[in-house]
Protein backbone atom coordinates (compact mmCIF):
# COMPACT_ATOMS: atom_id res chain seq x y z
CA UNK A 1 0.00 0.00 0.00
CA UNK A 2 1.42 3.13 -0.41
CA UNK A 3 0.86 6.37 1.43
CA UNK A 4 0.70 9.77 0.28
CA UNK A 5 1.40 12.25 2.04
CA UNK A 6 -0.93 15.25 2.46
CA UNK A 7 0.90 17.81 0.36
CA UNK A 8 0.68 15.30 -2.47
CA UNK A 9 -3.34 14.59 -1.71
CA UNK A 10 -3.45 18.81 -1.79
CA UNK A 11 -1.71 18.95 -5.17
CA UNK A 12 -4.24 16.26 -6.50
CA UNK A 13 -7.15 18.10 -5.44
CA UNK A 14 -5.58 21.07 -6.97
CA UNK A 15 -5.36 19.09 -9.97
CA UNK A 16 -8.67 18.32 -9.94
CA UNK A 17 -9.24 15.67 -7.75
CA UNK A 18 -12.08 16.97 -5.29
CA UNK A 19 -14.37 14.12 -5.08
CA UNK A 20 -13.72 11.95 -2.01
CA UNK A 21 -15.35 8.37 -1.64
CA UNK A 22 -14.43 6.95 1.53
CA UNK A 23 -15.36 3.52 2.00
CA UNK A 24 -15.81 1.24 5.11
CA UNK A 25 -15.65 -2.41 5.72
CA UNK A 26 -16.55 -4.03 9.35
CA UNK A 27 -16.47 -7.72 8.82
CA UNK A 28 -18.90 -8.25 5.63
CA UNK A 29 -20.32 -4.98 5.83
CA UNK A 30 -19.40 -2.52 3.35
CA UNK A 31 -20.38 1.16 3.36
CA UNK A 32 -19.61 4.23 1.58
CA UNK A 33 -19.37 8.02 2.08
CA UNK A 34 -19.07 10.05 -1.15
CA UNK A 35 -18.55 13.98 -0.62
CA UNK A 36 -19.15 16.02 -4.23
CA UNK A 37 -16.59 18.50 -2.68
CA UNK A 38 -13.42 17.96 -1.17
CA UNK A 39 -10.54 20.20 -0.65
CA UNK A 40 -7.56 20.67 2.03
CA UNK A 41 -5.44 23.85 2.65
CA UNK A 42 -2.10 24.53 2.61
CA UNK A 43 0.74 24.09 5.24
CA UNK A 44 -0.09 26.82 6.52
CA UNK A 45 -3.16 26.11 7.49
CA UNK A 46 -2.47 22.76 8.81
CA UNK A 47 -3.87 21.09 5.79
CA UNK A 48 -7.51 22.03 7.28
CA UNK A 49 -10.04 19.75 5.80
CA UNK A 50 -13.33 20.85 3.94
CA UNK A 51 -15.62 18.65 2.62
CA UNK A 52 -19.63 18.71 1.04
CA UNK A 53 -22.02 17.59 -0.90
CA UNK A 54 -22.59 14.30 1.53
CA UNK A 55 -24.18 10.95 -0.39
CA UNK A 56 -24.02 7.18 0.37
CA UNK A 57 -24.93 4.28 2.82
CA UNK A 58 -22.42 5.11 6.07
CA UNK A 59 -23.69 8.31 7.22
CA UNK A 60 -21.69 11.23 7.38
CA UNK A 61 -18.47 11.54 9.10
CA UNK A 62 -16.87 14.56 8.15
CA UNK A 63 -18.75 17.21 7.25
CA UNK A 64 -21.94 17.53 9.51
CA UNK A 65 -22.14 20.47 11.91
CA UNK A 66 -22.10 19.30 15.35
CA UNK A 67 -18.93 20.07 17.36
CA UNK A 68 -17.67 16.56 16.91
CA UNK A 69 -17.48 16.88 13.18
CA UNK A 70 -14.13 16.69 11.31
CA UNK A 71 -15.34 19.24 8.75
CA UNK A 72 -13.36 23.03 8.80
CA UNK A 73 -10.49 20.90 11.45
CA UNK A 74 -6.78 21.75 10.95
CA UNK A 75 -5.24 18.04 10.91
CA UNK A 76 -3.30 16.83 14.16
CA UNK A 77 -0.48 14.70 15.30
CA UNK A 78 1.09 13.36 17.99
CA UNK A 79 3.72 16.35 17.62
CA UNK A 80 1.49 19.25 15.92
CA UNK A 81 -1.64 19.99 18.07
CA UNK A 82 -4.18 21.48 15.87
CA UNK A 83 -7.38 20.53 17.51
CA UNK A 84 -9.66 22.89 19.36
CA UNK A 85 -9.46 21.16 22.32
CA UNK A 86 -7.08 23.26 24.72
CA UNK A 87 -7.07 20.68 27.39
CA UNK A 88 -5.12 17.58 25.47
CA UNK A 89 -3.63 16.38 22.20
CA UNK A 90 -6.72 14.65 20.34
CA UNK A 91 -3.96 12.93 17.99
CA UNK A 92 -2.76 11.27 21.17
CA UNK A 93 -5.88 11.01 22.93
CA UNK A 94 -7.59 9.32 19.62
CA UNK A 95 -4.27 7.38 18.80
CA UNK A 96 -3.96 8.93 15.75
CA UNK A 97 -3.18 11.80 13.49
CA UNK A 98 -6.50 13.12 12.00
CA UNK A 99 -8.29 16.21 11.70
CA UNK A 100 -9.95 16.92 14.65
CA UNK A 101 -11.74 20.20 16.22
CA UNK A 102 -13.33 19.07 19.68
CA UNK A 103 -13.47 15.59 18.97
CA UNK A 104 -14.55 13.33 16.02
CA UNK A 105 -16.91 11.73 13.95
CA UNK A 106 -14.90 10.11 11.82
CA UNK A 107 -11.39 8.78 13.07
CA UNK A 108 -9.41 6.75 10.31
CA UNK A 109 -5.94 6.84 11.40
CA UNK A 110 -6.87 5.59 14.98
CA UNK A 111 -5.43 2.35 16.55
CA UNK A 112 -6.53 -0.59 14.23
CA UNK A 113 -8.50 -3.38 16.71
CA UNK A 114 -8.83 -0.48 19.47
CA UNK A 115 -12.22 -0.69 20.70
CA UNK A 116 -11.74 1.88 23.59
CA UNK A 117 -13.88 4.36 23.15
CA UNK A 118 -12.92 6.65 20.42
CA UNK A 119 -9.47 5.29 19.90
CA UNK A 120 -9.92 2.88 17.45
CA UNK A 121 -10.99 2.95 13.39
CA UNK A 122 -13.96 4.93 13.25
CA UNK A 123 -16.88 6.02 11.92
CA UNK A 124 -19.61 7.11 13.98
CA UNK A 125 -22.35 7.20 12.20
CA UNK A 126 -21.76 3.47 10.73
CA UNK A 127 -20.79 2.01 14.09
CA UNK A 128 -20.36 4.21 16.70
CA UNK A 129 -17.39 4.87 18.66
CA UNK A 130 -16.43 1.62 20.44
CA UNK A 131 -15.62 -0.54 17.02
CA UNK A 132 -12.57 -0.31 15.19
CA UNK A 133 -13.55 -1.04 11.44
CA UNK A 134 -11.78 -3.82 9.65
CA UNK A 135 -10.86 -1.83 6.98
CA UNK A 136 -10.87 1.88 5.30
CA UNK A 137 -10.17 3.47 1.78
CA UNK A 138 -9.97 7.02 1.18
CA UNK A 139 -10.42 8.06 -2.80
CA UNK A 140 -10.43 10.85 -4.78
CA UNK A 141 -11.33 11.19 -8.76
CA UNK A 142 -12.32 13.93 -10.57
CA UNK A 143 -15.41 16.09 -10.16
Amino acid sequence: MTELRLDNIRLLVTNGYTVLRVELEYGTELVYAEYSSFYIAAEEDNYRIHVSGYSGTAGDGISCTNMFCNNDAQFSTFDNDNDLDSSRNSAQAWRGAWWYNLGHQSNLNGEYGNNNHGQGVSWYPFKGWTVSLTQTKMMLRRA
